[in-house]
């Protein structure tokens, strides 16, 4: 009965997302204004590819790349794993408990529209290494089992990762003064790669050290990613 209920649902919901996606389709069509700057050019494969190896030749992009690898990577695998902690002695969370901890994703809508404003006014080399810092620092409060500080930890990882994503995408958007499409592309596939190593290498460190062993992974990738955003001018 419970498998055909979720069948039901899962129907309905299928059926509301294939109208919601037309929909939405037309009101961006008809609603975001026209775009500025944007000089159309002839892509061909070798144009693309140049403007890879022009990216890759970066050092400073490279770093940049390699920070979103890191960064990711580290988003990833925390939320993995964070849940097994918190509903293991002795926090012992229940399952809808940790489920309501998606809402510190709300957090994110702040951070990112906030960074931006004070990238410019600081420098984004300082903000970024202060939210690489945010980070580590939360994930520093979930190895303390306790409820309040593990959760905290959670909401305050949360705008650390936040920051920093948005402090470097930008970065990567203004260094890059040619092929700028490239160079996004190439720190989209950096940024999931991360996800997929480091989600995975979390794994494995869960199965033998538990939260101890992944939280010193996650630590290890953010001061790695600020001594990149240090050398990064």
């Amino acid at each position: 009965m419970m498998a055909f209920s979720f069948e039901i649902l899962t129907a309905g919901a299928s059926r509301h997302n294939n109208l919601a996606m037309p929909l939405g389709a037309v009101l961006v069509w008809r609603l975001l204004p026209p775009s500025r700057h944007f000089e159309p050019r002839r892509l061909s494969l070798g144009n693309a590819i140049s403007g890879y190896a022009l990216h890759l030749g970066n050092p400073l992009l490279r770093r940049l790349f390699l920070t979103g690898f890191l960064i990711m990577g580290s988003f990833v695998a925390f939320f993995n794993y964070i849940s097994f902690h918190l509903m293991r002695e002795p926090i012992a969370l229940s399952q809808s408990a940790v489920g309501w901890l998606s809402l510190v994703y709300l957090l994110s809508t702040v951070t990112s529209a906030r960074v931006g404003a004070l990238a410019d006014r600081l420098g984004a080399r300082k903000v970024l290494i202060g939210a690489l810092g945010v980070a580590v620092f939360g994930v520093g409060l979930t190895i303390i089992d306790q409820v309040v500080p593990a959760i905290l930890g959670v909401a305050i990882f949360i705008c650390g990762f936040f920051a920093a994503h948005a402090v470097v995408s930008g970065r990567v958007g203004r260094s890059a003064r040619q092929a700028r499409a490239q160079a996004t592309s190439l720190y989209q596939i950096f940024f999931y790669l991360g996800a997929n190593v480091a989600g995975s290498l979390g794994g494995q460190l869960w199965q033998r050290a538990d939260w101890a062993g992944v939280s010193l992974m996650l630590t290890a990738m953010l001061l790695l990613s600020a001594v990149l955003a240090f050398r990064s001018r």
